[in-house]
């Protein structure tokens, strides 16, 4: 067995190579991170793109967005690859999100970060991404917005691609404690540097958004796509993140599991629109086809973006101009899906008071539309949702 001493020095080693080979090129300028835009619009890179490609993309839409998210496999498993793209947008003028999963990190890392979690990891990546997040933050300064960990950590619990516990567990108590168990051990690392750095933990997710900011998340986005309602996604996402002192963002995924995959240009523009008025911080379009080999944004799209970003220089006064004054009170720890009035609770079937709870949640919704927001009774936040919202009502509409 190795020294303590001995292991120190190992990762001391392993940390000046890694940052050596980040700053090998001339650095970026920092930026004063007071001076952030107050929204953020970009493409999420999702498909397989290689540099070339990324920084193709990178100079279509330079001139109209402000963000690039990189999830490319290709570039995420590559640490020159990843650094040179990443150098690109930010000389582009672009702020920069960077996806990890766990399937990215060396098995090391992996040890790290998630102990005893069963997790197939790949062997071949050329760095630690928590030594990259250090020199990125001294790199590229503000233009680093943080790390985009994880999809649909609440959607995966929903539709029963994790299972919490053993047995069908009725008991919600038990199944919230073990999702944010779940989540915060396999963010145990990432998400101290991140805030050591000054910069953010992000997720998309289209359910459990509550659930997923008390996980550690600093900013979801809901997931607009799969004819999924856009009134409830955001009075959730915007609920739990006003109560929960987060920021919330939108991101536009696949309406059909085919091509064209995403919707039409402009839906696209409305829903841009919709999450800006409603005050998301965040605006993305991911762009992935089915097995992430190649591009779905057509120029309906990218027109679409040119058209909302003259509309966000034009509107700056319309950012966040639907406030929710009113706030719907949900049971406690009731993870339900909200899709449809079948979806699941943890992921286990629906329970006698499903259908209710979404019958109520509907016509609350069909009442006041883009001021109510919806949020969960917890001893934690109670008083803070009777301070940021003049009214509170329950599932009946009374006065809670």
């Amino acid at each position: 067995m190795k020294s303590p001493r001995i292991a120190a020095m190992c990762v001391a080693l392993i940390a000046i190579v890694i940052l050596s080979i980040f700053f090998a090129t001339e650095n970026l300028p920092l930026q004063n991170k007071d001076s952030l835009p107050k929204f953020f619009v970009g493409v999420e890179i999702g498909w397989n793109a290689n540099v070339t490609q990324s920084e193709a993309l990178i100079d279509k839409v330079k001139s109209y967005t402000n963000m690039i998210i990189l999830a490319s496999p290709v570039l995420a498993l590559d640490a020159e690859a990843l650094n040179k793209t990443c150098d690109y947008a930010c000389n582009a003028g672009l702020y920069i999100m960077v996806y990890f999963s766990m399937q990215f990190f060396p098995d090391n890392a992996s040890t790290v970060l998630i102990g005893s979690l069963n997790e197939t990891t790949y062997t071949n990546v050329s760095y630690h991404p928590f030594l990259w997040m250090m020199g990125a933050e001294q790199r590229y300064g503000s233009h680093f917005l943080g790390v985009y960990f994880n999809d649909e950590p609440g959607g995966q619990i929903l539709d029963g691609k994790i299972h919490l516990l053993d047995i069908q567990e009725t008991n919600y108590t038990a199944l919230t404690r073990a999702f944010i168990n779940y989540n915060s051990q396999r963010m145990n690392t990432l998400l101290p540097i991140a805030h050591y750095i000054g910069t953010g933990m992000f997720t998309s997710d289209y359910g459990l958004y509550w659930f997923d900011y008390e996980s550690g998340f600093d900013t979801v986005m809901a997931q607009f796509g799969w004819n999924n309602s856009r009134t409830t996604q955001i009075a959730l996402t915007r609920g739990a993140a006003n109560v929960q002192g987060k920021n919330w963002g939108a991101i536009i995924t696949w309406t059909y599991d085919k091509p064209p995959y995403l919707e039409d240009g402009p839906q696209l523009y409305q829903d841009l629109i919709l999450a800006y008025e409603s005050g998301a911080k965040y605006g993305a379009v991911y762009d992935a086809s089915d097995n992430y080999t190649g591009t779905t944004l057509t120029s309906e799209h990218f027109e679409a973006l040119k058209n909302f970003w003259t509309y966000m220089q034009n509107n700056s006064d319309k950012q966040g101009i639907f406030k929710a004054d009113t706030a719907l009170l949900l049971p406690t720890n009731y993870g339900f899906g909200f899709r449809n009035v079948n979806d699941s609770v943890w992921g286990v079937k629906p329970d006698n008071n499903t259908a209710e709870v979404f019958t109520s949640v509907q016509n609350q919704l069909d009442k006041y539309g883009s001021l109510i927001d919806i949020v969960y009774s917890d001893a934690a936040y109670n008083s803070t949702i009777r301070k940021e919202y003049s009214k509170v009502i329950d599932l009946n509409g009374n006065q809670a």
